[in-house]
């Protein structure tokens, strides 16, 4: 993972998972492994999943940690991770799943209001849950937003 504050791969902390976090997906965006693995880690926090219709309804000061996933095709991510910034304001840690590797999407999905960029790969899942669980880890714990 690299955030964007430091640039760097970091390594992660052993910390409680923040309390209750946000997906949001577009409605059949063939991201069932990301639902299912974070399904999974959900005994840890509650998940709720919301399409990208809905941003403007919803009120972040509920969550810990938002994660927006880009991993579908033909959604423009970046104007939805901008508009999700630009609602949650600088409360909450977003983090961004992608498939795509580039740089030049890493710095622009930061452009436009990423704290973190993920390169998901369909890999196995044990590789995915705990991938995750470090992920969901770092990003709430730079922003305060452990819980208990």
């Amino acid at each position: 993972m690299i955030s964007r504050q430091t640039g760097q791969h970091s390594e992660s902390p052993s910390m409680a998972a923040p309390g209750k976090i946000l997906l949001f997906s577009a409605p059949y965006s063939g991201t069932s492994r990301l639902k299912t693995v974070l399904r999974r880690l959900a005994a840890n926090f509650e998940l709720e999943i919301q399409g990208l219709e809905h941003i403007s309804e919803v009120d972040f000061n509920n969550y810990s940690l938002i994660l927006l996933d880009a991993i579908q095709p033909d959604v423009n991510s970046f104007a939805f991770c901008n508009r999700i910034k630009q609602y949650a304001q600088q409360n909450l840690p977003l983090v961004m799943l992608g498939r795509d590797e580039s740089l030049k999407t890493i710095v622009e999905a930061y452009k436009n209001g990423a704290d973190y960029y993920i390169p998901w790969k369909e890999t196995d899942e044990d590789a995915q849950l705990s991938s995750m669980k470090q992920i969901i880890q770092r990003a709430t714990s730079q922003f305060n937003k452990i819980s208990a």
